[in-house]
Order: structure tokens, then C-alpha cells, then sequence
């Protein structure tokens, strides 16, 4: 069985770890161990951009319309490419309270309530793919969550 961590359209390439992460490797690293292994050469968007760590500490946000990056300087603004007006401070706010929504996930978690947690993850998700850049720190811990919460849920339908 194999889930997805978020929504995949038709068309799409699914992707799946093969083991060294950008978090602990570097992008060489991770290439030349796929290629000596498996003989491919590794297509995901931590190799395809060059995500470095540490990520960078500020949040970059996109507009929820067309995903393109805000420029943080400015609070409200139209977005360059799709004209939408963005509030960064509505959207800083939203942040807040669902981090808050990832934090009460990870007090079920601890609990052993991971069938319950796993709304809250999912929302959080959701929200954080459709208003950062990635990567980003809070797109890592969630999906962390998530993997954990299907681990330890194994076979059991959710």
C-alpha cells in the first residue's frame, strides 16, 4: 500500500525516498549514493533547486492564487504575476493559529491518538503548501508528523 503525503494529480510523477535526505546530505551526496545504488539520477525538488540546510529561519510566502513569492517588504501588495491583492498579516495570523493546529496533532500523537491527529496534520498541510515557499521548516515537521502518524497506524484504515 502506498500513501500519499498530499495530493498527487492525474499526470504526476509520485516520488518516493530512497534513503539520504537534504536534511542530513548534500545534494552530491544524495546522487552519487542513488546512482552507485539504484542507478538513477535523483529528480526531486530538494535536488532540482539545490535546497540547502540549514533552511532559512524567515517564512517566504507565495500568493494562494498563482504561487508566486511575495515580497515580504510590503504588507498588503498585488501579486506581480496574477494581480491578486495578498494580506501578509491576515496570512501571518492564519500561520499562527494553524501551527497551533500541528502542535495540538502532536499532543494526540503523544497520547497515542494518531487516527485523531491525522485531520489537524493534513489541514496544516494544506495550508502551509498553499501559502510558503519551499523548503521550509514547517512543511518538514508536519509531513515528519504525518509519516509518523501512518507508521504507527500501520495497516489500519484511516
Amino acid at each position: 500500500m502506498v500513501r500519499a503525503l498530499r495530493f498527487i494529480g492525474k499526470g504526476c510523477e509520485i516520488f518516493d525516498c530512497y534513503g539520504p535526505h537534504f536534511l542530513s546530505e548534500s545534494k552530491l551526496n544524495r546522487r552519487e549514493f542513488l546512482w552507485k545504488k539504484y542507478r538513477f539520477l535523483c529528480g526531486c525538488d530538494a535536488c532540482k533547486q539545490n535546497w540547502k540546510f540549514p533552511l532559512p529561519e524567515i517564512m517566504n510566502y507565495k500568493c494562494a492564487a498563482c504561487s508566486e513569492p511575495i515580497n515580504l517588504s510590503i504588507m498588503n501588495q498585488r501579486c506581480t504575476k496574477c494581480e491578486k491583492i495578498v494580506d501578509l498579516k491576515r496570512i501571518e495570523k492564519q500561520l499562527c493559529k494553524s501551527i497551533q493546529k500541528r502542535l495540538s496533532a502532536i499532543a494526540k500523537m503523544y497520547q497515542g491518538n494518531y487516527k485523531d491527529a491525522m485531520p489537524l496534520l493534513f489541514e496544516h498541510a494544506d495550508f502551509v503548501n498553499k501559502h510558503l515557499t519551499k523548503p521550509n521548516i514547517e512543511d518538514i515537521k508536519t509531513e515528519q508528523c504525518i509519516v509518523q502518524c501512518y507508521n504507527s497506524l500501520g495497516s489500519i484504515s484511516v
